[in-house]
C-alpha cells in the first residue's frame, strides 16, 4: 500500500510538471520553409523546463527509492543545469496570444499535444458546453444544441457556429473537450491539469519550507535547550495563535508586489505551517540527546555539528516525513479554500479550488477538478498514514 500511495503522488505532479506536453494550442513540432520549430516550448521559462525535464524522474521515483539509488539524487541538479542551458540556448521567450498558431498555421505540417487547448484559449461559442462524448453536448452546423432544439421555448442567446481550428478534434468529436468546458469556452482538462499544477505546487512547495523551518528552529530548541529552548517554544505558542485561513486571505488580497499568488500562498502557509514539525522535532532531539549513541560520539571528540546532522537527525527524520506528508494535503485543501472565495490566484490562472468556484452551477465544473483535488489530497494522506504505520514498532511487531 506504500508503495501504492507513493506511485499515485509521483504520478499525480509528473502530469502536473509535464502539463505544457499534455495541453496546450500552440504545436509541439511544426515544419516551415526555415525548418523545424517547437512553438509550445518556446514560451517556457527555465523553471518551467526544469519541471518539464524532472517529470520524468518524478515518476521513476518510486522505483529509485525501492532501488535506493543514490545516483538518481543527482537527477534534479542535472535537470536544473540542462534547462538553464536550454533556456540560453533558446534565447528569449516568445509570447503568442492564445489561439493564434492555430489560426495562422493553414496546411503547414504540425503535431499538437494530446489536448489541443491551452487553458487561456477561448471560445465563447462553447460556452458552458457538457462533456462531448454525452449526447445532450451535440452542436450541429448553425451552434445550437440538437438535445435542446425541439424543447427550447425560453429566450436564449443566439447561438454561434463552432470554429473548429487547426489540430482540434471534430465539433462533436467526443474527446474534443471530455470533461466540458466553463463560461468563455475553455477547455476544461487543460485548466484542469494547470489548475492541478498550481494546487499541487502550493502544497509541495509550502510543506517544504514548514519542514525547512520546522526542522532548523525544532532542533536548535531541543539540542540546546535552557534559555534558547524557551524562547523558541514561546515562537511557537505565538505562531499558533495566528488564524491561519484569514493570515492566508489578507496577504492573498494585498498581494505581494509582482510576486506569483502561487509563491505568495505557498510562503504564508509554509510561515505559518512550521509549528507542527518543530515540537516534534523539539521532543525527539530532548530524547536522543542523551542517547547511548550520542554520548558515545561525543566521547570520541566528535563536534556538535557532526553528532547533530549525521546521528541524532537521521534517527528523527521518520515523524517529520509523516509530518510534512499530511502538511501538503492540508495546505491544498486551504488553497483550495481561498481560491474558493475568490482570494486565490488571478485568471487566466486557476487552481482546483478556484475551477469549482468559476461553476458551481454547473455539474461537470464541480465534479472533475474536485475529483482530482480529492484524490491529491487522499493520496498524500494515504502516504502519510504508510509512512506512519511503517515506523511505529508496535505494528511491526504485529506484522513480524
Amino acid at each position: 500500500m506504500l508503495w501504492a500511495a507513493l506511485a499515485l503522488v509521483c504520478l499525480l505532479h509528473a502530469l502536473a510538471a509535464a502539463a505544457p506536453l499534455l495541453a496546450n494550442d500552440a504545436p509541439l513540432w511544426i515544419r516551415t520553409r526555415a525548418g523545424a520549430r517547437f512553438p509550445a516550448f518556446e514560451a517556457l521559462g527555465w523553471s518551467e523546463r526544469f519541471l518539464l525535464l524532472c517529470s520524468p524522474w518524478v515518476l521513476a521515483a518510486p522505483l529509485w527509492l525501492a532501488t535506493r539509488s543514490r545516483l538518481a539524487l543527482a537527477c534534479p541538479l542535472i535537470a536544473l543545469l540542462l534547462a538553464l542551458c536550454w533556456q540560453a540556448a533558446a534565447g528569449p521567450r516568445v509570447f503568442v496570444p492564445a489561439g493564434e498558431w492555430k489560426r495562422q498555421l493553414g496546411a503547414q505540417p504540425a503535431l499538437f499535444a494530446p489536448v489541443p487547448f491551452g487553458y487561456r484559449e477561448t471560445n465563447p461559442s462553447e460556452a458552458w458546453r457538457p462533456p462531448t462524448w454525452l449526447a445532450s453536448a451535440e452542436i450541429d452546423e448553425s451552434g445550437r444544441y440538437v438535445g435542446r432544439a425541439q424543447a427550447s421555448g425560453g429566450l436564449e442567446l443566439p447561438p454561434a457556429p463552432v470554429e473548429v481550428r487547426a489540430g482540434e478534434p471534430a465539433r462533436n468529436a467526443a474527446l474534443r473537450h471530455p470533461l466540458g468546458t466553463d463560461a468563455q469556452g475553455r477547455d476544461l482538462l487543460a485548466r484542469v491539469l494547470y489548475g492541478a499544477r498550481n494546487s499541487l505546487a502550493i502544497g509541495l512547495a509550502s510543506a517544504l519550507l514548514a519542514l525547512v523551518i520546522g526542522t532548523l528552529l525544532g532542533a536548535l530548541a531541543g539540542w540546546r535547550g535552557g534559555r534558547t529552548d524557551l524562547v523558541i517554544s514561546r515562537a511557537i505558542e505565538l505562531v499558533l495563535c495566528f488564524p491561519v485561513l484569514f493570515l492566508v486571505l489578507l496577504v492573498a488580497s494585498v498581494g505581494w508586489g509582482s510576486v506569483s499568488a502561487v509563491w505568495t500562498i505557498s510562503a504564508v502557509l509554509g510561515l505559518t505551517g512550521w509549528t507542527g514539525v518543530a515540537r516534534l522535532l523539539r521532543a525527539e532531539f530532548l530524547r536522543l540527546r542523551e542517547a547511548e549513541f550520542v554520548l558515545a560520539a561525543r566521547g570520541l571528540g566528535f563536534t556538535e555539528t557532526r553528532i547533530v546532522l549525521c546521528h541524532a537527525l537521521p534517527n528523527a527524520l521518520a515523524p517529520l516525513i509523516v509530518a510534512t506528508s499530511f502538511f501538503a494535503g492540508t495546505a491544498m485543501l486551504v488553497e483550495s479554500a481561498i481560491s474558493y472565495l475568490g482570494a486565490g490566484l488571478v485568471e487566466p490562472e486557476s487552481s482546483l479550488g478556484g475551477l469549482v468556484k468559476g461553476g458551481s452551477e454547473h455539474v461537470w465544473m464541480v465534479l472533475f477538478p474536485g475529483a482530482v483535488l480529492a484524490l491529491a489530497v487522499i493520496s498524500w494522506n494515504l502516504l502519510g498514514e504508510e509512512l506512519r504505520d511503517l515506523n511505529d514498532p508496535r505494528l511491526s511487531g504485529e506484522q513480524a
